[in-house]
């Protein structure tokens, strides 16, 4: 079975030959590559709304990118961004959840003032399930505003869009997420952030709907120029539209992570 065309996909590509564009004219530009290892444990990998139903189980992510970042003024203050990427995640036990993803985005940085900047991103990605059905490809968008307190903290707001087409029609879903982030830099080498985000995610054909709020932390230890620890905790609360009963998960990872 073929993946049904994406409506939004013209979109996208429109977006992306103008911010090519743009970045033709680029006064700088430069190359990063990234590789991630990442091992999660999660405590109700299916959502299961009774904690004597709940199934736990880890899985290890590879993921890798590569992102390049163009200067579009002498100043430096406006940014276009381009990144292509791939995921892989393989479970432990319960390898019916192995997925994987592909995909591109393109993005726009604008520094406002000195503390505030935005950044609008339009993506495509492709996801494989091990259920053929609910194969897809999503195309959305990101818009985030950022204000920087010092060389050493910051809060973003984040609002991310994306409309979801899979092969069987009765899995289209369209998704939005709005969430909340501050970070620090407490030592010279070791940032942390925490968080809160809420993801409503609505299937067009039967308007049946799925919550779900998040609250995490994160934190990122240098290792070397290249080289970056990352440990993370998240609770996440999952509810739907058909009762009024929440499933729990608490999810768990350690990654490491080369940039260069």
């Amino acid at each position: 079975m073929q993946t049904k065309p994406n409506k939004n996909l013209r979109l996208l590509t429109s977006f992306l030959l103008f911010a090519g564009a743009l970045a033709s004219t680029a006064a700088q530009a430069e190359v990063n590559f990234n590789l991630g290892l990442k091992r999660t444990s999660e405590s109700n990998i299916y959502g299961a709304t009774a904690q004597a139903n709940e199934l736990s189980d880890q899985y290890n992510t590879l993921n890798g990118s590569v992102v390049y970042y163009a200067a579009l003024n002498r100043k430096e203050t406006s940014y276009f961004i381009g990144q292509i990427g791939a995921a892989s995640s393989k479970y432990i036990a319960y390898t019916d959840m192995d997925n994987s993803s592909g995909g591109a985005s393109v993005g726009l940085y604008q520094q406002l003032t000195q503390s505030w900047s935005a950044q609008l991103t339009g993506r495509s990605t492709m996801r494989k399930t091990q259920n053929i059905d609910r194969d897809s490809i999503g195309t959305g968008g990101i818009l985030e505003i950022k204000a920087q307190f010092g060389a050493t903290g910051w809060i973003k707001g984040t609002a991310d869009y994306e409309d979801s087409n899979a092969n069987l029609s009765s899995n289209d879903n369209i998704a939005n997420t709005l969430g909340l982030s501050m970070g620090f830099l407490p030592l010279q080498n070791t940032f942390a952030s925490l968080g809160a985000s809420q993801n409503k995610r609505v299937y067009t054909l039967s308007n049946y709907q799925a919550t779900s709020n998040t609250i995490y932390v994160d934190l990122t230890q240098r290792l070397s120029q290249i080289l970056f620890l990352n440990v993370a905790y998240a609770v996440q609360d999952n509810t739907n539209s058909v009762n009024a009963l929440t499933a729990k998960n608490n999810i768990l990872s350690a990654a490491i992570n080369l940039s260069f």
